[in-house]
């Protein structure tokens, strides 16, 4: 019953209690205290005793009061009512919109996954095979034309990377791996993909490294490496002139088990206004549309840093005087610390150069400072020069050197020609002393090779630096030093027996050429169905699994594969071109043992097979027995 009937009903109840009580009480209190039921003493009572008209009354007003009150708990219940439709209506709602937006964030991935699927598989083949042209006998036009194809096209690979890595930090995907990494190693190896772009635009590419950061670190390098080309890449692209100047500094936390590493990259180039900084970090967004235009880039980069960086327990900003002044831009992170050393410190704790004396001739301050700087704590005497004709000063002087370090670009006389000029005294009777040439990647041509004993690539490696040092100094004193070992092919010294099932006729292609040049006699096959047949009739290490064929794909026949009874297992190692996370651990899920995205490089594919032999020469296989 709803709140107005039942006050309806108590209203009837009271006005008859009303009526009847009086009716009853009034004649008895007339026949008790007047002597007797008469209409005169009713009235009488009545008129003398108020008393009685409140009890007639009381159960009347309190029925309305009763009936009012029903009313509103009605009112009240069908706005409750109401609230309750609405509230369900808006929970179905925000039910449907929320199915919505998983289902679009899956067609999203799903979108990427496929559209990293289909571009990937091409680009494998246009990257790959400038790969392996270039390794062929090219004159320098055909090696130009070659190099221009494969740098057009990892730049496209880089654009597809910024869009999947985007997705990924969008949807709170990204995860980061945690293996022991030499950091100065890492930073140098991103800045060495760089360094001919540096050359080719007449920039100085200059590392400092951090003296402390002497121990291997726990971390994600690959995705350290990734911030340092972006921030590096930029720095060179939006400088026309000067130098780019990488700096690492650390410092250990209380316990001693975490470094806060902080690198800055800083440039000469075009700078930034203070109204454009506001805007860097967000993405698409680049300074201004004018800079767009002249440079180029998908405005990701740095968003994608500035997110790395922050999973990385650090963050990323930065600074500039203002347009025309350059920009240095710094970030940190935090990463583990792990007791073994790194290369470099264990090339200066076996320092053995005290007192050999160093000539380093480089037009660039910067890059002077910091090779007298490592030499001097391998307590070697350094004599410094800014340009070639202050080198043959020191020279024609008599000054006595056991080794010199001679910059490729510098301006008047570059190292090729004060190299000639060094032989031409060589030949007159000064003492002569290995050259060592720093290029950013110049090649020499057959005549230029014999003036220098070796060459390193800029940015310098410490311990590389030491060891050539070593060498020449051991050499030239007429101590044997340690023989650098004939040209071996990779496969040479990591022999496998490798089975590769790609269905795509220019992926085989393309896998087939890069192996052979490493050395090995592959067998191609072109889905699961015939890789499984194959390892029925003879025994391979490796499998080169592609994910998506037909017939049998990758997943399927990996799990044929494990389900086989065999003396030995193959190392499986998947080949796809999606790049999500999840694919990796289907891969692996699946019973495969690694994991190479396309466009496959050389290098990848070298870092996979090692892995694959140095497994298969342990005890893993006869764990992985079925």
């Amino acid at each position: 019953m709803d709140g107005g009937r039942l006050a309806t009903k108590y209203l009837i109840i009271g006005v008859a209690c009303g009526l009847c009580f009086p009716l009853l009480a009034i004649p008895l209190d007339a026949a008790y205290n007047e002597g007797g039921i008469t209409w005169a003493n009713i009235w009488h009572v009545m008129s003398t005793n108020p008393l009685q008209w409140i009890i007639l009354a009381a159960p009347s007003s309190l029925g309305m009061v009763a009936r009012i009150a029903g009313k509103k708990q009605d009112q009240m219940d069908r706005i409750l009512a109401e609230q309750d439709d609405v509230i369900d209506m808006q929970t179905a709602e925000l039910r449907g919109a929320l199915e919505d937006a998983q289902a679009a964030e899956r067609a999203k991935s799903a979108f990427l996954a496929n559209m990293s699927h289909e571009i990937r598989t091409p680009m494998n083949g246009v990257i790959g095979m400038a790969d392996v042209l270039m390794g062929t006998d090219l004159n320098d036009q055909q090696h130009d034309f070659a190099n221009t194809l494969r740098t057009s096209g990892e730049s496209l690979l880089v654009v597809l990377n910024d869009i999947l890595d985007f997705s990924k930090i969008d949807a709170d995907q990204m995860t980061l791996e945690r293996e022991p990494f030499d950091f100065d190693e890492c930073l140098l190896s991103g800045l060495e993909l760089l360094s001919a772009k540096a050359a080719a635009s007449d920039i100085e590419l200059i590392y400092r490294p951090d003296p402390d950061l002497d121990h291997l670190v726990l971390g994600d390098s690959t995705r350290l490496r990734q911030i340092i080309v972006n921030l590096v890449s930029n720095a060179i692209k939006f400088t026309e002139q000067g130098e780019v100047v990488v700096t690492c500094g650390s410092s250990v936390s209380a316990d001693g088990t975490r470094r806060r590493i902080m690198v800055d990259v800083s440039d000469t180039g075009i700078g930034i206004s203070p109204e454009a900084i506001g805007k860097l970090f967000t993405s698409f967004t680049q300074a201004d549309s004018a800079t767009n235009r002249k440079y180029g880039g998908s405005g990701l980069g740095l968003a994608i840093s500035k997110s790395l960086t922050q999973l990385m327990g650090g963050d990323i900003s930065v600074s500039s005087d203002g347009l025309g002044h350059g920009s240095t831009f710094t970030f940190t992170v935090e990463l583990d610390v792990l007791d073994e050393k790194s290369d470099a410190m264990r090339a200066d704790e076996n320092a053995d150069l005290a007192g050999i004396r160093l000539l380093v001739v480089d037009d660039n301050e910067t890059n002077r400072r910091i090779i007298e700087e490592k030499a001097r704590q391998w307590k070697v005497e350094v004599v410094s020069a800014a340009s070639g004709a202050e080198a043959l000063l020191h020279i024609d002087s008599g000054s006595h050197f056991d080794v010199a370090v001679l910059d490729m670009h510098m301006p008047e006389m570059h190292g090729v020609e004060l190299a000639r000029e060094l032989h031409a005294r060589f030949d007159s009777g000064t003492p002569r002393f290995p050259l060592m040439l720093l290029s950013s990647g110049m090649v020499l041509t057959e005549d230029e090779r014999p003036l220098f004993a070796s060459a390193l690539m800029k940015p310098t490696r410490s311990w590389r630096l030491h060891a050539m040092l070593r060498n020449h100094v051991a050499s030239n004193a007429g101590v044997a030093a340690p023989t650098e070992p004939e040209e071996r092919l990779f496969g040479d010294d990591h022999p496998l027996r490798i089975l590769m099932a790609e269905d795509n006729p220019v992926n085989q292609k393309v896998s087939a050429a890069m192996l052979t040049r490493l050395g090995y006699d592959v067998t191609l096959v072109s889905d699961g169905e015939q890789a499984v047949g194959r390892l029925r009739q003879q025994a391979y290490d490796v499998v080169l699994m592609d994910m998506h064929m037909p017939v049998l794909d990758g997943i399927s026949a990996t799990e044929r594969i494990r389900a086989m009874h065999m003396d030995t297992q193959p190392w499986i190692i998947a080949l796809t071109a999606n790049a999500q996370t999840a694919d990796r651990d289907d891969c692996l899920a699946a019973g495969m043992d690694d994991y190479l995205s396309k466009p496959v490089r050389t290098e990848a594919l070298c870092d996979a097979l090692g892995r694959a032999h140095a497994a298969i020469t342990s005890d893993w296989a006869t764990q992985r027995v079925a």
